[in-house]
């Protein structure tokens, strides 16, 4: 059965338009300059009308108007805890109710694009949505409030399907992550060549497998502390995919109950073998938790990196709406 499964996936990730143009990437200078004001191409935007879009929601499609985005974006959001806070909603793309959560710097502006931090909050004992919302918001506000974190605009979606440690290889919770993306795409001004996707321990390992079944609708990808399944999927042609992959040394036992850091290392291979960049940080005295000096470096290495075309997100939607049914075999 398992190599039935993995003959369908072969051929599922080699007809799937894996959500951008291409997988063509670019370095980027860091000079400190955080937001990108240089316009899209004619040929790399669509139509900045409108697109009906699944569930009767509109893409307007990428844009470099200020105008296009709201002056307000979090007008309709809930504020939650923290100073700047953390704001919840609820994404119109979709079936208009997968919860996302998001943190823009306070200078945020209009006027100029920002890259955008996605991730992929932790708890795989969560049993309901109320339990995964207070993960996310717990850990998201930690995150933006240490080094770094005031570069990016943050999004983190929240898990609806729960019960698993693979939550975010389930279809509905990866579907809610890419519909909070476009949700957060319309609301704020997001540069869309510079997406980057990071969880820790479920989240990570949710980043893992969302990086086999869209390896070129990010930039970068950095898992941390994750649980990866690594003989779900076969990895994909990953030439040039950059990972920074965070493992503590001591996330494994006798001190854990699983030994995430050796699943970290295999998987660390596995992508090399496939053509990534790969670059695996075991930290020293750490088990499994995120030492937020390493923030402000996940973010630098993030901002190393962008890709050359714009993602489509909803080619990306419907890539992991095909590709994800599968692990339901």
């Amino acid at each position: 059965m398992r190599s039935i499964l993995r003959a369908l996936l072969v051929a599922s990730l080699a007809s799937a338009s894996i959500g951008c143009g291409s997988g063509d990437r670019t370095g980027i200078a860091l000079d400190g300059a955080v937001a990108s004001d240089a316009p899209r191409s004619d040929a790399d935007a669509v139509d900045a009308g409108t697109v009906v879009s699944d569930g009767g929601a509109v893409d307007a499609g990428p844009t470099d108007r200020p105008e296009d985005y709201p002056e307000d974006p979090f007008a309709g959001l809930t504020a939650l805890s923290g100073t700047p806070p953390v704001y919840r909603g609820t994404s119109t793309f979709g079936d208009g109710a997968g919860l996302f959560l998001v943190w823009a710097p306070p200078d945020y502006t209009r006027d100029r694009q920002w890259p955008l931090i996605v991730y992929l909050h932790g708890g795989g004992n969560a049993t309901d949505t109320a339990e995964s919302l207070a993960s996310g918001e717990a850990d998201l506000g930690a995150f933006v409030r240490s080094d770094g974190g005031s570069s990016f605009v943050w999004m983190a979606a929240v898990v609806r399907v729960s019960g698993s440690y693979h939550a975010w290889g389930m279809e509905q919770n990866a579907l809610d992550m890419i519909d909070g993306v476009r949700e957060v795409n319309r609301l704020f001004r997001v540069d869309d060549t510079r997406t980057y996707l990071t969880g820790t321990s479920m989240g990570g390992g949710g980043v893992a497998t969302l990086s086999w079944i869209l390896p070129h609708a990010f930039a970068a990808f950095g898992p941390v502390v994750g649980y990866y399944w690594n003989d779900i999927l076969p990895a994909p042609d990953l030439g040039g995919v950059p990972y920074r992959i965070l493992a503590g040394a001591l996330d494994t036992p006798p001190s854990q109950p699983f030994d995430r850091l050796g699943l970290a290392r295999e998987f660390s291979m596995l992508c090399e073998t496939a053509g990534a960049s790969v670059e695996l940080l075991v930290m020293d005295g750490v088990g499994h938790s995120y030492p937020f000096d390493q923030i402000g470096m996940m973010n630098t290495f993030f901002l190393a990196h962008s890709l050359a075309t714009p993602t489509d997100w909803e080619a990306a939607r419907a890539d992991a709406d095909a590709i994800l049914p599968l692990f339901a075999m």
